[in-house]
């Protein structure tokens, strides 16, 4: 048994030194693979990090995805997740989570990037860049992203009707999803646009916009 624990607390290094030596290293940017939506959950499994991807792959085997925040702060139990295969174009997104360790509260942002490794023996390997704004909405209920971002979400504080707007033709928004505070999906994927909310019970709400470079901006937003 005790040399069953040190095999395993071995195999166990050697992923993290191979996780480490793939966040130091620099990939092209994922052609066939994408974030769909990425967000910080905390709920009763603890502090997470969530993350949906979507393939164009027809078929990908034994894929491992490795988390690589840029604030070395930032850590998880395992930054590496292993999936036996994946079948595609994908339908659903695949669901990944990566646990936070000691999750600092007070961080305004985490960013980073997500590498994806796949074919025989790990033969193709490619990255996708993510930036999770982590600061809630203002007391009116009105939140914007700025104009840098490239994309503005308001939330009308008395028709309580959300509204996303492109402000660079060359890369505009693809998609919404719409999540409460503790990261449990409330809409789906959609490229409706506006959005009535006012049916939904008043709490945060985490509003997430796909663009077309596969960047993902975050913000919150308070339903009255």
């Amino acid at each position: 048994m005790k040399k069953l624990f040190i095999l395993f607390l071995f195999v166990q290094s050697m992923a993290s030194a191979s996780a480490q030596v793939a966040c130091d290293s620099i990939y092209p940017v994922c052609d066939s693979m994408s974030i769909d939506s990425i967000y910080v959950s905390h709920n009763q499994f603890g502090d997470r990090l969530q993350v949906l991807l979507h393939s164009q792959h027809a078929q990908v085997y034994a894929p491992n995805f490795v988390v690589c925040p840029d604030n070395p702060a930032v850590q998880f139990d395992n930054n590496t997740k292993w999936l036996f295969g994946i079948g595609g174009p994908t339908v659903n997104p695949i669901n990944l989570y990566y646990q936070f360790q000691n999750f600092d509260t007070t961080l305004q942002s985490i960013s980073g990037k997500m590498i994806a490794g796949f074919g025989a023996i790990q033969a193709q390997v490619c990255e996708m860049t993510f930036t999770i704004p982590l600061d809630g909405g203002t007391p009116n209920g009105t939140t914007e992203i700025s104009e840098a971002e490239g994309v503005r979400i308001l939330l009308h504080p008395v028709s309580q009707v959300l509204t996303v707007e492109s402000l660079n033709a060359a890369n505009r928004w693809v998609n919404i999803q719409l999540f409460d505070a503790a990261g449990r999906m409330q809409k789906a994927a959609t490229n409706k646009n506006p959005i009535d909310l006012s049916g939904y019970p008043a709490g945060l709400y985490i509003v997430r916009v796909a663009l077309e470079d596969h960047r993902l901006v975050t913000k919150k937003v308070l339903v009255r």
